[in-house]
């Protein structure tokens, strides 16, 4: 019998490889000889009551033979006939749809299309609620783990904690948000197809995961700062803390979007460690953002969230400070270690925007961040895969009208080239053939008015060919046919031999 939870398919092929043993065989041999069939369980279990019955004796080619794999075929030839008919004889047969009702059925809008997405991540948000609990208690670990090794912050070690944080709360927020859309890119590849597909608004479907995604942001977000802000303990509120930590999630959120779009699960579970580290070592502490300056890893600072969360953290801690920490270099001791100013100094931070009241700049920073990484996001979704979408790539696009009319022009120049090269070589041969026959026609003249005048032939001094003899044998007594190539060039050989006798 079908184990319980299998697809009967695969269960079929499974008996055809014979991965399973054969029981219906014995129950086959029990119906045919009319004898009673025990089960797996070690009851009895009557003829009559066995619904093999009902397809009775197996006549095989080899008698009476257990069913196995080899003859297989043969039983469902001879009894699986009746259960085909059966099932065919209740099938209606697809009606053609005309082309009016193709046109009449009008794709959904923009906003209820992304109501039906939202909707729908909402449901896969709630049937996943064992995976979103693991990612709320992996971040509550980290969180705990880097609490416990930078409790009670200080002035000396405030950058390295605002660091190590921002590692972990990315790395636990990254890793989380692949799923949201590495997890079903076959299924927006068939929803967002044109043929066979539903052919869906890919901005709507885009717009929807996010919006639908913020809370799970916002929740993994406010675990990570509860489980490590009371250990750390910085002088900066919760509130403010908080809303620092959610916009450097929200820059690492849209990355994150980016690669699952782009690339494979693995690849892309790859690549976002990858580019974690490198925003982690251009956040301007190790090493110090001065040391960057002139370099190309200085302009990737500006696209790494972990710089502006780092400053905002520090900055919030060292605003709170006394005045004793407020005094020049100098008057301290170690100054590296107890002078704000000395710490402000090397890793480029300011209090400008506390002092005076200016706006969040950097949290401005991890939104455009965010806002910008969501923008290539949905182009990667729009762009990428296309061939996957029943969809011509852009880069065939470009090929077809681009590179090949292109390369049409330059042989059609080349063409061109050659026909003006072909005229002006047919002109010269034309001019050619024009100056023997003048050349031809003169020597008969001259030949003609020497036999006039004295009889006798022109005798030329030694060494010298006769020019009656010579132009003769060469021009005067040889049938040239001046339309074919090769008697073209014997003529322009013999002329200019005629005008080397000149």
């Amino acid at each position: 019998t079908m184990p319980p939870l299998i697809n009967p398919a695969d269960f079929f092929m499974d008996c055809i490889a014979g991965k399973y043993e054969c029981e219906v065989a014995a129950a086959v041999q029990a119906v045919s000889s009319g004898r009673s069939l025990v089960s797996d369980r070690g009851t009895a279990t009557k003829i009559g009551d066995n619904p093999m019955k009902r397809i009775g004796p197996i006549r095989s080619k080899e008698g009476m033979a257990p069913l196995t794999p080899q003859n297989f075929f043969d039983v469902w030839e001879e009894y699986g006939a009746r259960y085909t008919e059966k099932d065919l004889s209740n099938h209606q047969a697809p009606i053609r749809v005309t082309s009016a009702v193709l046109r009449s059925k009008v794709p959904r809008g923009f906003f209820s299309a992304t109501t039906l997405f939202m909707t729908r991540q909402a449901i896969q948000h709630f049937h996943s609620a064992n995976m979103i609990m693991t990612d709320c208690l992996l971040v509550l670990v980290t969180g705990l783990a880097l609490g416990k090794l930078y409790n009670d912050v200080e002035l000396s070690n405030m950058a390295a904690t605002a660091l190590v944080y921002s590692l972990g709360l990315g790395m636990t927020l990254g890793l989380s948000t692949l799923r949201v859309f590495g997890a079903e890119r076959v299924v927006f590849w068939r929803e967002s197809a044109s043929g066979s597909g539903m052919n869906l608004n890919p901005v709507a479907y885009f717009i929807g995961k996010n919006l639908v995604d913020i809370p799970r942001i916002m929740l993994i977000t406010l675990l990570m700062c509860i489980s490590f802000y009371p250990q750390a303990n910085p002088l900066m509120d919760f509130g403010s803390f908080y809303e620092v930590s959610l916009g450097a999630t929200f820059a690492v959120s849209g990355w994150a979007y980016l690669l699952s779009i782009t690339f494979d699960a693995k690849a892309a579970q790859l690549y976002i460690v990858v580019i974690l580290l490198v925003f982690f070592m251009t956040a301007g502490v190790t090493p110090k953002l001065t040391t960057l300056v002139g370099k190309p890893l200085y302009g990737l600072s500006y696209m790494s969230y972990a710089r502006w969360l780092c400053e905002d953290l520090f900055v919030g801690h060292s605003f709170e400070l006394t005045a004793v920490y407020r005094l020049p270099p100098k008057f301290y001791e170690n100054p590296g270690r107890d002078s704000l100013f000395a710490h402000l100094l090397v890793t480029s931070y300011s209090e400008a925007f506390k002092i005076y009241g200016y706006p969040p700049v950097n949290l401005f920073m991890n939104i455009w961040i965010g806002l910008f990484s969501r923008a290539m996001a949905l182009y990667a979704l729009i762009g990428c895969n296309r061939e996957k979408r029943g969809l011509m790539s852009y880069t065939s696009t470009f090929t077809i009208n681009v590179i090949n009319p292109l390369q049409d022009w330059f042989a059609n120049r080349e063409d061109g080239a050659d026909k003006v090269s072909r005229e002006k070589m047919t002109r010269q041969l034309s001019t050619r053939r024009q100056s023997i026959q003048i050349e031809r026609s003169t020597l008969s003249s001259n030949s003609t008015n020497s036999a006039t005048d004295g009889g006798n032939d022109f005798t030329p001094p030694q060494g010298k060919p006769s020019l009656h003899t010579g132009l003769s044998a060469e021009v005067g007594l040889v049938d040239v046919d001046l339309s074919m190539p090769a008697a073209e060039e014997t003529v322009g050989k013999r002329s200019s031999e005629t005008n080397a006798i000149y």
